[in-house]
């Protein structure tokens, strides 16, 4: 009996840390959306996570956000793959001609 009571009170104290962990100023909205959805995993009917929830703002990430050389990175890996294609494509058909 005392064991599910421990275990509720637990999660209870976690659910409170994270709460407290994503009302940090200096906490990006990505993180702090992530400590209140895990929040909300642990106890779902909790009110003050989901007021945190539907407090927070609903953006797109632009790409000042994601960094310039994250961004190239992307590109970069993106036009390897679809040149990466293309020569295997080129592979593939000048054998087909050779046939």
């Amino acid at each position: 009996m005392l064991h599910g009571q421990a275990d509720d009170f637990a999660d209870a104290l976690r659910v409170q840390a994270l709460l407290a962990e994503a009302s940090l100023p200096e906490l990006p909205v990505a993180g702090r959306e992530m400590l209140l959805r895990t929040a909300l995993e642990l106890r779902p009917e909790e009110p003050a996570v989901e007021r945190a929830l539907a407090a927070l703002p609903t953006r797109r990430i632009s790409e000042r956000e994601i960094g310039a050389p994250q961004l190239a990175i992307g590109v970069g890996l993106v036009g390897l793959l679809f040149g990466c294609l293309a020569a295997l494509g080129a592979g593939v058909r000048a054998r087909l001609r050779r046939r």
